[in-house]
């Protein structure tokens, strides 16, 4: 059995249950520790930016991406001419840039990714990337 979401089962450090009703968050803090004390942060979107299927030109430049659960930048089928350049993508947890099937002239310069769970950049598929001087810093 997998039980979840549930305020009973909230019995140790980090576990959270929030109750949409009420718009309570209940967190258990670890012993010791107030978290009237602490920065919590928690994610907020899925992905930062989903370019779909078929979309063509576009430039994303000088933005920061925080804290996405899935990816900053999805790239879906099929999109073309797409550059992404001067960004920054911290604390990302599965993928900085995620690039799926057949992707034609995508590039990715001069980016600076930070503790990203998972994979800077991930291309699956046929895709036409480019990459060049992207900055990665592996820390947790």
């Amino acid at each position: 059995f997998f039980l979840e979401n549930l305020l009973p089962l909230v019995d140790s450090s980090y576990e959270w249950f929030f109750d949409s009703a009420s718009t309570i968050l209940y967190f258990q803090s670890p012993v010791g520790v107030n978290p009237n004390n602490e920065l919590m942060e928690t994610v907020q979107y899925e992905n930062g930016i989903k370019i779909n299927s078929g979309v063509q030109n576009i430039e994303i430049e000088n933005l920061s991406f925080n804290y996405q659960n899935n990816a900053a930048i999805l790239i879906l089928n099929g999109a073309s001419n797409i550059s992404i350049q001067k960004n920054d993508f911290i604390s990302c947890n599965k993928y900085g840039i995620l690039c799926s099937n057949s992707n034609q002239n995508i590039s990715v310069q001069n980016n600076f990714f930070n503790k990203i769970n998972g994979s800077s950049i991930q291309c699956i598929g046929g895709n036409q990337i480019f990459i060049q001087q992207n900055i990665r810093r592996i820390t947790k």
